[in-house]
């Protein structure tokens, strides 16, 4: 996981909570990241991950952080997975299979 995912996963913990009618749905999300940070390597993104997320991003024209998750992926020999497939992969979707990327409502066991 990305330093940059832990701001993604602590918004999108608190709308989820605030949804569920938590009382306290930011704290909540709080406990949630510091929960998956004690089981995930929180990575920093360094120079050459950088440059290759903005070489995707001119290439692929998907968002920025679908770019950096393929980066980090090729940077440390992962797969990149996502939830599922946006309108905007659409269109490079074979470019995304030829760089490893999986969708979760797509996969299958054999695939991991």
């Amino acid at each position: 996981m990305l330093v940059r995912h832990l701001s993604e996963t602590l918004y999108v913990a608190s709308k989820i909570y605030q949804a569920a009618g938590l009382e306290n749905p930011n704290i909540e999300a709080l406990y949630f990241v510091e929960w998956v940070r004690g089981r995930v390597k929180v990575m920093s993104i360094n120079e050459d991950v950088a440059m290759r997320a903005g070489e995707l991003k001119k290439q692929l024209r998907i968002a920025l952080p679908d770019c950096y998750v393929i980066s980090v992926a090729e940077a440390i020999n992962a797969k990149p997975l996502f939830r599922k497939q946006e309108s905007e992969m659409t269109s490079v979707i074979d470019r995304l299979e030829e760089l490893g990327v999986l969708f979760l409502d797509r996969i299958r066991i054999d695939e991991l």
